[in-house]
């Protein structure tokens, strides 16, 4: 029996290493789901660029959410497709919690969780976020993204170029693509040069750096993912500073009670590849270095939504899951959509397509309250 433990435990890890959230076939696309991405466009939170070539993307988008959505049927008997599935103008707080079930149906499924309201006419969605740093094999270091080092005067700009800052010191080691453990300065990640430092370490105006980092989250999911309509507001369990505002205990203990507080275990390795959620043998499931674009889309996953770019090249064979040649390229849930600013200076989201979370995940996100 132990045997026979061991054995699933390594075939679910095996699953969760090579399963991707992407579309699913274009076959589940039918005119249910074009109709009803088709109401999404009236609504304030659909950017003006929406034009009706994108339209069989959106119904696609949408198809393959629902067949995966753990309440998908109950959504599609509750969600009328021609009616818009009418709300009221003003809505209570509800906890929305439900999964995207694919290979295993346990260690890759997608959780999503997050609070819904609605105020004259405005959805408010509170995200809540929990950070544990690592404290081996190297402790009390942050390692922050190029976003973040320019605008606080750690990094000169362009990201890369030769200077005299604290995270121009190039003291990252190469060796066979494998990054040796380094103490302080520049290095290399997953998302383009970052920067190893204290913890706990002073910026000159006497702010804590560590504030400037969870303001930094904070900031790029926020201004990614607002709309008219419809505003994301992020929270943390973990830590409070005086640059943002600290959430109410109500709204931490009804996470807390819920299980719906998003937990991000950070790696002290910056090549790592960031993946939404902890898998069994794998708690640390973020290098701390990522870019504000990556933060956002990673975020994209905790709210219910799928990838939507080809994982493998594996030429036509999967080619449906090209999402920049069907419309996606303006997407953020699609790789190809959204391109990193090369100025982080004017914009520390380092989201370049202001437009990026576009309307009909919005409309996914926000349906789910019938099921809150």
């Amino acid at each position: 029996m132990f045997t026979r433990r061991i054995l699933l435990a390594v075939l679910l890890l095996a699953l969760a290493s090579t399963a991707y959230a992407n579309l699913c076939g274009l076959g589940q696309l039918n005119d249910r789901y074009r109709t009803e991405a088709g109401q999404a466009v009236a609504q304030a939170f659909s950017p003006p660029d929406y034009h009706p070539t994108v339209a069989e993307y959106d119904g696609w988008i949408l198809a393959c959410n629902r067949k995966r959505d753990s309440h998908g049927n109950k959504l599609d008997q509750l969600i009328s497709a021609s009616s818009a599935g009418t709300f009221g103008a003003d809505l209570p707080v509800k906890m929305v919690k439900g999964r995207l079930e694919f290979l295993d149906g346990v260690v890759t499924n997608l959780k999503y969780a997050y609070q819904l309201q609605r105020d004259a006419g405005e959805w408010t969605l509170t995200l809540a976020i929990r950070m544990v740093f690592p404290e081996r094999p190297i402790a009390n270091r942050l390692d922050i993204a190029a976003d973040l080092a320019v605008p606080l005067g750690l990094m000169t700009a362009p990201a890369g170029a030769t200077g005299t800052l604290p995270c121009d010191l190039a003291q990252v080691q190469l060796a066979d693509g494998v990054i040796t453990r380094v103490d302080l300065g520049r290095i290399d990640t997953f998302d383009g040069f970052g920067c190893r430092l204290q913890r706990d370490r002073l910026l000159a105006n006497g702010e804590k750096l560590l504030d400037h980092f969870y303001l930094f989250w904070k900031s790029a999911i926020e201004q990614a993912w607002n709309r008219p309509g419809f505003r994301v507001n992020v929270v943390f369990t973990d830590y409070t500073s005086p640059l943002f505002a600290a959430a109410t205990p109500a709204t931490l203990t009804a996470f807390d009670k819920a299980n719906a507080v998003w937990k991000i275990g950070f790696s002290n390795n910056p090549n790592k590849r960031a993946t939404y959620k902890q898998v069994p043998f794998k708690w640390e499931n973020a290098p701390m270095a990522l870019a504000g674009a990556t933060i956002a889309h990673e975020t994209g996953h905790f709210l219910g939504l799928d990838d939507e770019y080809r994982e493998k090249d594996r030429g036509v064979t999967n080619e449906w899951r090209a999402c920049e040649q069907h419309g996606g390229s303006g997407y953020l849930m699609c790789d190809q959509g959204f391109a990193h600013d090369s100025s982080p200076e004017n914009d520390p989201g380092g989201i370049a397509n202001p437009e990026a979370a576009k309307g009909i995940y919005a409309w996914i996100i926000t349906r789910r309250y019938a099921i809150g």
